[in-house]
């Protein structure tokens, strides 16, 4: 079948808050599970590592949203699809176009029970770069993390901020050590090597839908323009039209023109990220260099950042601000 696209919102706006675009997956993974179905998607194991595991009860599904950015450890979690698909229960699966495209080559066709969804994949980074980063936080505030929220929307859905909620119930955001792991992946030093040569870039997919960020949903839909994040929804085959008829009733949703929303949020469908000839030597220093020499050296704040990062610190306090976050958030 033909692409077709969508923008989609959950009509739960806490759901959407706490969701990296428009809550889409949220309602797909609760209508799931609730007519038998199992999930697979990235999660944390006990020591903080971002792993895929396999979820069957709705109070799992929190810990599941939000994009995680960095490579996620699939362990044993083939198989475990595997048997829950040979025990004539349905699995969604969700990861990267390449970990989709895995999962299906890992079952050889048996997978008429599988359903699954890839996102648009700007590349992913290095664990190692990641454990280490959150080793420096906990090192620095002398306190164990609990959660990490790569795309807050604290600041609103334009304005992504990373926030680290620690055990304690504190939390802890801009400041150049919590920023500074997302700098060196939107640099292209963090990314893995083969993700500059893609070899599952295109619109045409082997997953039922595709996610993306639909960031322009004021240009197909002024209503829907609320700054609290929006899915772009990619459909690819009669099970992804399934996916989405069954939160018909629990989501907001236009139909979008595929290739304009490939022109304005989706490039990465097709393009694979540039590789930084600096990479190499990046990986290199990480290997030796404490975490916090290594990104003063290749990602320290330019004059302009520091200013951007110390007014969003102090504009959050400010009454006008509030009232403004209280008035989108309600």
């Amino acid at each position: 079948m033909s692409v077709i696209s969508y923008a989609v919102q959950s009509r739960q706006k806490n759901i959407r808050l706490r969701s990296t675009s428009g809550g889409t997956f949220s309602e797909i993974a609760r209508s799931f599970i609730k007519t038998g179905g199992c999930v697979c998607a990235a999660g944390y194991d006990e020591q903080g590592k971002v792993v895929h595991k396999l979820i069957n009860t709705i109070s799992e599904i929190d810990e599941l949203c939000e994009s995680k950015y960095v490579q996620s450890n699939l362990n044993n979690c083939f198989a475990e699809v595997e048997s829950c698909l040979s025990s004539s229960r349905k699995v969604l699966f969700v990861g990267t176009p390449c970990q989709v495209a895995g999962v299906k080559a890992y079952l050889r066709n048996k997978d008429e029970k599988l359903y699954t969804i890839d996102l648009v994949c700007y590349g992913v980074p290095s664990p190692m770069i990641y454990i280490e980063w959150r080793a420096e936080i906990e090192r620095v505030y002398k306190k164990k993390i609990a959660y990490v929220h790569f795309r807050d929307k604290s600041f609103g859905y334009a304005a992504p901020n990373v926030k680290i909620v620690f055990k304690d119930g504190s939390s802890a955001e801009q400041t150049f050590l919590i920023k500074s792991y997302m700098k060196t992946f939107m640099s292209g030093l963090n990314v893995r090597p083969s993700c500059s040569e893609c070899a599952f870039k295109g619109i045409d997919r082997c997953s039922d839908l595709t996610f993306g960020d639909c960031w322009h949903i004021g240009v197909f839909q002024k209503a829907m323009d609320d700054n609290l994040g929006t899915t772009s929804v990619y459909v690819h085959s009669p099970k992804g039209s399934m996916l989405l008829d069954m939160i018909k009733n629990q989501v907001n949703i236009s139909q979008i023109d595929t290739q304009q929303e490939i022109k304005l949020d989706g490039r990465k469908i097709n393009e694979s990220v540039q590789k930084n000839p600096n990479s190499i030597i990046f990986f290199n220093d990480a290997r030796t260099l404490p975490y916090d020499v290594l990104v003063k050296k290749w990602v320290p704040d330019s004059k302009k950042e520091m200013l951007v990062t110390i007014i969003k610190r102090h504009a959050k306090n400010l009454p006008f601000f509030k009232k403004m976050i209280k008035k989108v958030r309600s």
